[in-house]
């Protein structure tokens, strides 16, 4: 227990001074979370008992990053905390939730609408149904008088209208939801009865009954207003922006660009969704896509809003969900492939129309967050021939993916004297991942902490080992070197264990639908196939195993 204890009253030592675990009131708010997460982590280390040098590390680590302030190189929400977090005991579902509203005729009036455990009320009888996925549309203005389940005690449960990226961290869901700012201003169920014009989706959220956990909301429906009746078999729209026309039908689908491949195992039967300080839940893979995957929110701060009983709440849990379902709905034995494809297809639009909302770095690199949203648009847009959406690459060369920024092919400009480590053999051969490669290299001291970026996060070993850290000394009194090998091995960390773990399953099916070139970045691919020879491991085996099999297979 002796390191144990030098860790506890070191950090408790940092800790003191911030005042009674974030109550003084001269703390500004990003202060006082700081300190409310710094006593959490005192805590959860004393409920750890443990001398594991691993758990130690993590802890120390989250801890710099907690204390640290954003730089001008750097997203301006706090740093993302190391992979693997505490779990909570499961919360039960919504309690007394009436059931949802059943099949109704295109058109058929209808004064409520129960969706995903949320009930719309309206005024009057509207006419309403229902898209190919299953949400729901209703013709407008329509005045809405209650929204179900209604917010008690702290602002919960809210509701918003066109929810948009461009709003960055603030929200109209629940007041302590962690790392976003609540705007009372953007909740519509704070707020009724209240007509809703058509061209909005009304997106309503169900809150988890603890106060300050991720994610912080625990359902989320949308209700879609619009001014006629949609044609039959169409999409919905994206509930960002206030273009509320369908993009589609499901006579525009091409159902012949999906394979019947041959499993070699047997198929995977659950996608888990959820995490977060909460615990993954495994659910069948049509209904981790059932409901709205609410992702408008930028970079590591969207799983704050990513609601737990709709989808997975990391970045690598999106991305491995997305894998598997891209690979299911190519395989012979799945029976559900073509709602399966359905499903996929809309979180697909929906990425689309938060990229046209103002959300183009939205799913920037930054350790494990941002990936998993590019490939369900360029699906849909083949599925739906949609060149705005297959050709997003080419049309549109200023959004962030994740994946793609990534992963690179060593060139002479990586040859640094001051990072990476990169060898002249490595030019031209050599596919490579960095946290942030797509940003400038940076090296700064803020309150005594040496922070690096951009490409200076790059390094050539493939795990950077933890350095020797001077026992009883504050990180920012430890060596430039030790601080700087300290950074680089918490960013090795996520190349192993939250990126491409994830990517077999969307790369795969970009193959098999003889996409790459769309994909246009072929240092993804080059980087997976290295991948799979030096690490190979997988949050999914199933997939992993259809890798192995189809990957570069004349099909």
């Amino acid at each position: 227990m002796k390191h144990t204890f030098t860790v506890l009253l070191f950090l408790f030592t940092l800790a003191a001074p911030k005042a009674a675990v974030g109550q003084e009131p001269g703390l500004s708010p990003r202060e006082r979370e700081q300190a409310q997460r710094a006593a959490t982590l005192l805590h959860q280390l004393v409920l750890q008992n443990t001398d594991d040098p691993k758990a130690l590390e993590d802890l120390v680590s989250i801890w710099n990053d907690a204390w640290s302030e954003p730089t001008a190189s750097e997203p301006t929400t706090p740093n993302e905390p190391n992979p693997g977090e505490p779990t909570t005991p499961n919360e039960p579902t919504t309690p007394g939730a009436p059931p949802d509203t059943g099949p109704v005729a295109p058109g058929q009036p209808v004064s409520q609408i129960t969706d995903n455990s949320i009930t719309w009320s309206f005024d009057a009888n509207y006419p309403a149904g229902q898209y190919a996925n299953g949400d729901w549309w209703i013709v407008g203005p329509v005045r809405i008088t209650s929204i179900l389940p209604r917010a008690t005690g702290r602002a919960r449960d809210g509701s918003e209208i066109n929810p948009s990226p461009r709003n960055w961290d603030r929200q109209g869901f629940d007041s302590s939801m962690l790392s976003t700012r609540y705007d009372a201003t953007l909740n519509v169920a704070s707020r009724l009865p209240q007509v809703v014009a058509t061209g909005s989706s009304l997106v309503s959220g169900v809150s988890r009954d603890s106060a300050g956990v991720r994610p912080q909301l625990l359902r989320a429906a949308v209700l879609t207003v619009v001014s006629t009746k949609p044609p039959v078999g169409s999409f919905r729209p994206p509930y960002s922006g206030s273009n509320k026309s369908s993009p589609a039908t499901l006579d525009d689908v091409h159902w012949e660009l999906l394979r019947d491949l041959p499993s070699p195992t047997p198929l995977p039967a659950t996608i888990e969704i959820g995490g977060g300080n909460f615990g993954m839940i495994p659910v069948s893979p049509l209904e981790a896509f059932d409901n709205v995957w609410l992702d408008h929110m930028p970079q590591w701060i969207g799983r704050e809003v990513h609601p737990l009983r709709n989808m997975p709440a990391n970045g690598a849990d999106i991305a491995n969900a997305v894998g598997v379902a891209s690979m299911l709905v190519h395989t012979k034995d799945y029976p559900d492939k073509d709602l399966l494809a359905i499903r996929l297809i809309q979180f697909g639009i929906d990425a689309k129309g938060i990229i046209d909302d103002g959300g183009g770095k939205n799913y920037l690199s930054g350790g494990g967050h941002g990936q998993g949203r590019l490939w369900p648009v360029i699906f849909a847009g083949l599925m739906l021939d949609r060149s705005d959406m297959k050709d997003v690459r080419a049309l549109q060369p200023g959004v962030k993916w994740a994946e793609v920024d990534q992963t690179f092919l060593v060139s002479a400009e990586d040859l640094q004297p001051n990072y990476g480590n990169y060898l002249l053999e490595d030019v031209g051969s050599l596919y490579e991942w960095g946290s942030q490669h797509d940003r400038p290299a940076y090296e700064k001291v803020v309150s005594g902490v040496v922070k690096i970026g951009g490409r200076a996060r790059d390094d050539r070993r493939w795990t950077v080992p933890m350095p020797k850290l001077v026992a009883n000394t504050p990180i920012q009194n430890q060596t430039t070197q030790v601080q700087t090998e300290f950074y680089l091995n918490k960013a090795s960390r996520y190349r192993r264990c939250c990126t491409a773990s994830s990517w077999w399953g969307f790369l795969l099916a970009a193959d098999v639908m003889d996409a790459e070139n769309l994909w246009s970045h072929p240092a993804s691919f080059g980087y997976q196939d290295r991948y799979s020879m030096q690490e190979g491991t997988t949050r999914s085996r199933w997939v992993k195993e259809m890798w192995d099999l189809y990957r570069s297979n004349d099909l």
